[in-house]
């Protein structure tokens, strides 16, 4: 606390410095910046500072004469004051006692009023010991008296003959309450060692349950034991769930040693495997719909078209926990080149594989699956604008007959005055005199990719190593013969053009697309 002389010296010496706080804060050698900030705010708002500083009132008069009414109300106690009222200190309720009853300076106390006992009252008192065979802490009780008080009377009225015999019965009765203390304390082991044995039982009855709950669990019945068992918390907590209307869940969590936020998580998630038991069936079918080929994002598109409103995180999870994979592996693919039989074509598109309109680009490859029953081959004509296969063939030959006939029947799904541009690789197929002249007649236009450049074909490309990806690779045929594999393609083309739902198209698949168009045209 500074006085007023320091802090307006303070004031003027940082005016007269041309308000440098640091420089007139190391001559004074005090304040700080920022009470000397405060103080100068403070002169500047009211042209001076205040010179003194009282300490506000914490107690009122009417606390201090409620204290001290209650002080000499009640027996004149301060320390009892201070308790009933919860205010204030015993130093500073003598002060106000003091300031208004200046004459009870002599007589308050502390501690409880002193009371003096005459002769007979304490002959009186040591009688009931004697007569009345009660305890010194009884009567002490009784009285409201010390102990050490009883004692000192006694010895101030009872004879030195009466004192011994007194002593004397107290040994005899130390040595009797020894006994019974012996006796109390042989009980008091033999009731623990009962307790132990009791504690040890039910440890044994709690691990032989667990051990029935467990083998019904993982389906064993014999050979186990607790140590040698290894659950999943899962599985642990289908055992304690199953015990806790016999045992504590405290013990059950110990003794299979799960913590208690992994059983309450997986109790949660055992309840919601079963609300989600529907949800499961939903998805389950939507993945073999799609012949094992949807991920978890055109599932959850999916069954938002069935109304069915969920995260993708929970059909990832569930896709997870059901062990639903869509495989993705690579093969080699086929390669069509068979030389130069005529002159290559430009190429038209230049990789820029995107389309205003349908049958404006159109795309196409031979592709091979090789079965252990033989080998099949697919050559669709692909649209640029929505990727959707226009037609297709599948054979059993790379023959320049599977080509020309995709290509008849493609150019039969034309409009009026629709001249795609065809773009293909350099393989012989497509430098084949039959192609160019159904080419020609129909006035498509020809475009062909640089050799050897897969990229110039992307979009073809792509496509077929999505359909492998999707419903080829990572599955057994070992079972499956040419012709039967033939019918599924065929199948899984017609459900890729009509059915299969792509992101890119709002969740829609090609044909519902073109349809959406055309509606709204």
């Amino acid at each position: 606390m500074f006085s007023y002389d320091k802090r307006i010296k303070a004031v003027k010496r940082l005016i007269k410095n041309g308000m440098s706080y640091s420089v007139t804060a190391r001559e004074l050698g005090y304040p700080n910046r920022r009470t000397l900030e405060l103080w100068y705010k403070e002169y500047k708002i009211n042209g001076d500072l205040k010179k003194d500083f009282t300490k506000p009132e914490k107690y009122s008069e009417a606390d201090k004469e409620r204290a001290v009414d209650h002080y000499l109300k009640h027996g004149q106690n301060i320390s009892y004051t201070t308790r009933c009222l919860g205010y204030p200190s015993r130093p500073l309720l003598r002060e106000w006692i003091i300031a208004k009853v200046p004459s009870s300076k002599t007589q308050q106390q502390s501690g409880s009023p002193l009371k003096v006992y005459s002769m007979d009252q304490k002959s009186s008192i040591i009688s009931d010991i004697l007569l009345k065979n009660e305890s010194v802490t009884a009567t002490a009780k009784k009285y409201g008296v010390s102990r050490s008080a009883i004692y000192k009377w006694q010895r101030q009225t009872l004879p030195v003959e009466v004192l011994e015999e007194m002593r004397k019965k107290k040994h005899e009765k130390s040595a009797d309450n020894q006994s019974i203390d012996e006796l109390k304390e042989e009980h008091q082991k033999l009731r623990e060692a009962h307790l132990k044995l009791q504690e040890e039982i039910r440890q044994l009855e709690l691990e032989k349950d667990i051990l029935v709950e467990v083998a019904k669990v993982i389906k064993k019945d014999e050979g186990i034991s607790i140590e040698t068992i290894l659950l999943s918390n899962r599985e642990k907590t289908i055992v304690a769930n199953a015990l806790t209307i016999k045992y504590s869940l405290t013990i059950l969590l110990k003794i299979l040693n799960l913590a208690k936020s992994s059983y309450f998580y997986q109790l949660k998630a055992i309840k919601r495997t079963g609300k989600d038991a529907l949800l499961r069936a939903n998805i389950r079918a939507i993945f073999r719909e799609s012949f094992e080929t949807y991920g978890y994002r055109r599932i959850h598109v999916k069954l938002a078209g069935r109304g069915i409103k969920v995260s993708e995180k929970v059909v990832r999870r569930i896709m997870k926990e059901e062990k639903l994979v869509v495989i993705h592996m690579r093969r080699k693919t086929y390669n069509s080149y068979k030389g130069d039989p005529s002159p290559a074509v430009e190429n038209l598109l230049g990789r820029d594989f995107q389309a205003d309109k349908p049958n404006e680009k159109w795309v196409t490859d031979i592709s091979e699956f090789a079965l252990p029953s033989g080998k099949v081959y697919l050559s669709p004509i692909l649209d640029c604008f929505d990727g959707m296969p226009v037609t297709w063939t599948i054979g059993t030959s790379p023959n320049a007959s599977l080509a020309s006939t995709m290509l008849k029947e493609a150019i039969g799904t034309l409009e009026n005055g629709e001249r795609p541009i065809v773009h293909s690789d350099q393989g012989g197929h497509y430098r084949w005199p039959d192609w160019i002249k159904i080419m020609e007649e129909n006035e498509l236009i020809r475009s062909m990719s640089k050799k050897a450049c897969p990229p110039d074909n992307a979009a073809c490309e792509g496509f077929f190593g999505l359909i492998k990806q999707e419903m080829f690779y990572g599955r057994s045929w070992v079972q499956t013969s040419v012709a039967e594999f033939m019918r599924y393609l065929d199948k899984y083309l017609h459900w890729f053009a009509n059915e299969r739902i792509k992101i890119g198209l709002g969740g829609l698949s090609p044909m519902e697309y073109r349809e959406t168009m055309k509606a709204t045209a």
